[in-house]
């Protein structure tokens, strides 16, 4: 769903959200304002599969054998969400 978003969204969106990088280091990166950056990142999530996100979440365990701590980490998300998620 992310290809429907301005390249420059969707870029700056998977620079934060499959990189891990900060909206400081985007920042930093591509020239544009904190606060730009973070409403590109906002852009990002409002198109975002919902489903891609929870089967992420479970590859990551069940085929990575990652600990929750370390899920939520990668996809910057509450230890608590993910948890439910995986319900």
């Amino acid at each position: 769903m992310l290809h429907s978003l301005p390249l420059i969204t969707e870029n700056i969106f998977r620079m934060f959200h499959e990189e891990g990088k900060t909206p400081s280091e985007i920042s930093k990166f591509t020239g544009f304002e904190i606060l730009e950056v973070k409403d590109h990142i906002r852009k990002g999530y409002d198109k975002y599969d919902q489903g891609t996100l929870e089967q992420k979440i479970l590859e990551l365990f069940y085929l990575e054998e990652a600990s929750i701590i370390d899920i939520a980490k990668r996809v910057k998300m509450n230890i608590n969400t993910v948890k439910v998620t995986m319900m």
